[in-house]
């Protein structure tokens, strides 16, 4: 594509080169592209949160003496009646702490976002008639035009999740035989049972939940824009002070594109083709002088850039409206 546009630039250059001597026409003025359509779309990421997990006991067994260290050890503990198979009885309680952490992903943020800019800008002309009449002129016209600092913007923000964390003591009762009216035992008198426990009852011990904030993004396109463009140029001469003409122009252009997005930036410059169609008004103050007014439409192939996440395409096709002073040798 950058050889095409070389190739453009050089034809365009000598074809005004090696014309013929004859009237020359130079306009200057400020243009205003009405609709320049930019696009950024693209997905803030939500905060990174670890898995769902429970944790066990570590190396705890209720069957394992050895064990029970950090374990809390209660003795004696009377079974509720709905678990006793041994109404009267007492028991060994080995309690044993396990957590639950539930992880709920927050949601990614998305963003499609399109919008409609104006942007002010400078061109120049260079006109030559090779045939001019009473009443028409012929000729062709070559263009150089600039807009600076086209600008877009959009953000938006992803949920950050929550974490729930609960934790359980699981108790695990051991019957021990003894009778109701024996002296309790002391902990340091701790039954080792040679079977599964007869009793194991949960309960919850605490639950929290905590609410990760959610993350802001934003996305931000900004946009050089040159042009160089030639075609023929039909002139009406309407009246004495007052030209009216007609043209169009294959057009090379020069987008340079810089794309700032979730932390990321990236920039590119890119040549793209394209033509246009015109009609303009000249008031003439004075055989060199004149005040020059014109309206045209460009279709210019689209630009595009990518950072991060994101990616941003900008269509230049627009209404061109420029006016300024026309001199004529």
């Amino acid at each position: 594509m950058n050889k095409l546009c070389i190739t453009a630039v050089v034809v365009i250059a000598a074809s005004v080169t090696f014309a013929d001597r004859g009237p020359w026409k130079f306009t200057v003025g400020p243009a205003w592209r009405s609709g320049v359509r930019m696009n950024t779309a693209g997905v803030g990421h939500a905060a990174q949160l670890t898995e769902s997990h429970t944790s066990d006991y570590g190396n705890f067994d209720p069957l394992d003496q050895s064990t029970w260290s950090g374990h809390s050890i209660h003795a004696p503990v009377d079974v509720p009646a709905s678990y006793n198979p041994y109404p009267g009885q007492q028991t060994w309680a080995i309690d044993a702490t396990r957590t639950v952490v539930d992880v709920t992903p927050g949601a990614e943020g998305a963003v499609d976002s399109t919008r409609d800019t104006g942007v002010m800008g400078l061109d120049f002309g260079v006109g030559y008639d090779f045939y001019r009449g009473e009443t028409f002129s012929l000729g062709a016209g070559l263009k150089f035009a600039g807009y600076w600092n086209l600008k877009a913007t959009c953000g938006g923000g992803s949920s950050g999740g929550t974490i729930r964390t609960r934790q359980y003591t699981d108790m695990f009762l051991f019957m021990t035989g003894i009778d109701a009216s024996d002296p309790a035992p002391s902990a340091g008198d701790v039954y080792l049972p040679e079977t599964t426990p007869d009793y194991r009852g949960t309960v919850p011990s605490s639950d929290r939940t905590d609410i990760i904030g959610s993350r802001a993004f934003s996305a931000r396109l900004r946009s050089d824009f040159y042009q160089i463009g030639l075609g023929p140029r039909f002139t009406w001469h309407a009246l004495s002070w007052l030209d009216a003409y007609a043209g169009v122009d294959v057009l090379v252009n020069l987008a340079h594109s810089t794309l700032d997005a979730d932390g990321a930036s990236s920039s590119r410059t890119e040549c793209l083709l394209g033509f246009g169609g015109n009609l303009g008004l000249v008031g003439n103050i004075t055989d060199n002088i004149g005040l020059f007014g014109q309206v045209g439409y460009e279709w210019v192939d689209k630009s595009k850039v990518s950072a991060g996440s994101f990616a941003a395409e900008i269509d230049y096709s627009s209404l061109v409206l420029s006016a300024g002073l026309q001199f004529r040798f």
